[in-house]
């Protein structure tokens, strides 16, 4: 898994916060989210509906608005080719290889240029998600709420005070961890939990569910 140079680049100098759009742009924006549901050919045609009859506010194409999304949060997605019984992607050491060395199956259909994977995986990066989230002043200072506790558990242990274990900053684990890596407001704290589904009753699933947590918010929000 290998990410693009722009993305590498919006990672490490991210843009200035998202300002406030003109209502025409939020209308684009809006049409754009409202059909990543459906197909691109139904986002054409009610694109071209509404630009026949109101040509003076005409929508972007699809491919505009993706381009526009990805300007504003940073969000982008790696594609990567993997075993069809999904013994591991071709990536890193695996990236030259044309056959599976686990289960022995071919990687593409076809030779040269016109070669096709036979399954992809797509991954989406957690980096640029958490830039996104510090995008705008009050998602900036929603995430400080990590750093202000911390300071509060560490004040009252340095002064032998008793606290309430009320999340898991105020646990010995994380306040060692803390101080050892000298976290800052500027940091994340995330967790990954991961779980199987079985999404046929009688068929066995290769189906992974991965979710990230970030823990910088206030728990009662």
């Amino acid at each position: 898994m290998e990410a693009s140079r722009d993305t590498l680049d919006r990672l490490k100098s991210p843009g200035p916060c998202t300002k406030d759009f003109d209502d025409q742009t939020r209308l684009h924006l809006k049409m754009y989210i409202s059909h990543m549901k459906t197909s691109q050919d139904i986002y054409q045609q009610n694109r071209e509906a509404f630009n026949e009859f109101c040509p003076e506010g005409e929508i972007p194409s699809f491919e505009m608005l993706e381009k526009k999304a990805l300007e504003l949060t940073s969000i982008s997605t790696i594609t990567d080719d993997m075993c069809i019984n999904s013994c591991y992607a071709f990536t890193g050491d695996f990236a030259d290889q044309d056959t599976y060395t686990i289960c022995g199956a071919d990687c593409y259909i076809g030779t040269g240029k016109k070669k096709q994977a036979r399954k992809t995986m797509t991954t989406i990066p957690l980096g640029p998600q958490l830039v996104a989230l510090r995008q705008s002043k009050e998602g900036s200072e929603a995430l400080q709420y990590r750093h202000t506790k911390t300071q509060e558990v560490l004040e009252d242990l340095h002064n032998e005070q008793e606290y309430n274990y009320n999340n898991i900053f105020c646990g010995s684990d994380y306040i060692e961890l803390a101080q050892e890596l000298e976290l800052t407001e500027d940091d994340f704290v995330v967790s990954l939990s991961l779980d199987g589904a079985q999404l046929y009753q009688s068929k066995k699933s290769d189906t992974w569910i991965g979710i990230w947590i970030v823990h910088d918010y206030d728990p009662s929000t």
